[in-house]
């Protein structure tokens, strides 16, 4: 009987706390695992006839009119990958090859929230509609290959470079 007795006693107080681990556990989300979706770019270089895959010896990126650094002197470039602003529908970016040297990228775009659960709030879901260009100095054209943004680094833009 003594023995029923504690047993009863020591259920009733784990069960609680069991119950409570579990349920805790359950609830925790990780919402690192979306990530920020980003516009992915690819370099290369046509020979009038085929693309070939390029690299570029130095990139900075910038965006205007903030003039905040996305990539700083990264070397030996082959594809990169850059945010949109969720607070606007255009996004600028300047690319500087050197120091007198740039060209700049206009994305127009949709953004969406969609919402992915209490623990992680809201990710902006963004569709490129439209895309313009300066070509004055390396850049000689741009291909959109894919529309949307995305974490798995699929390729939205082909930059062709002289």
């Amino acid at each position: 009987m003594k023995r029923s007795v504690k047993l009863a006693l020591i259920l009733t107080i784990a069960s609680p706390l069991a119950g409570a681990a579990v349920s805790s556990c359950a609830g925790e989300s990780d919402c690192s695992i979306t990530g920020r979706a980003m516009l992915w770019s690819s370099v290369y270089r046509s020979d009038g006839v085929t693309a070939v895959n390029d690299t570029l010896d130095s990139l900075t990126v910038t965006t205007l009119p903030e003039d905040i650094i996305i990539l700083n002197r990264e070397k030996n470039v082959t594809r990169f990958g850059l945010p949109l602003k969720y607070t606007s529908d255009t996004t600028t970016w300047i690319l500087h090859y050197g120091e007198q040297i740039s060209d700049t990228i206009t994305i127009r775009h949709i953004n969406t929230p969609e919402f992915v659960s209490m623990e992680c709030g809201y990710e902006m879901k963004q569709v490129i509609t439209g895309v313009s260009y300066t070509n004055k100095h390396l850049l000689d054209t741009i291909r959109v290959t894919n529309t949307s943004t995305n974490i798995n680094e699929t390729q939205n833009l082909e930059l062709y470079f002289r």
